[in-house]
């Protein structure tokens, strides 16, 4: 794939970068949702507890969405920086 990218024009790698930056937020983003979604169902529906501790299942999915905010983090520094790159590249020619 990235012998793929380094052939493509500037203006294409531009468009390449903030499509692949995006969809990598929505896919995160319907993770989240569906994760949200499955916390509020243990918390107020199922109110299921491990087994082995007796805690409440739904801490375990906790972490998932509280985490994916530096993926988002690391999301939004990856393009910037390339969009940096070929920005200096540009100037540079």
């Amino acid at each position: 794939m990235v012998t793929l990218f380094n052939i493509f024009p500037d203006k294409f790698k531009k468009m390449a970068i903030l499509l692949a930056s995006g969809l990598s937020a929505i896919l995160f983003l319907v993770v989240d949702i569906y994760m949200i979604q499955a916390i509020y169902d243990e918390i107020t529906l199922f109110q299921a507890t491990s087994p082995a501790l007796a805690i409440p299942v739904w801490i375990y999915y906790i972490g998932v969405p509280i985490f994916s905010i530096f993926v988002f983090k690391g999301i939004y520094k990856d393009a910037s920086s390339k969009l940096e790159g070929l920005q200096r590249k540009e100037t540079n020619e």
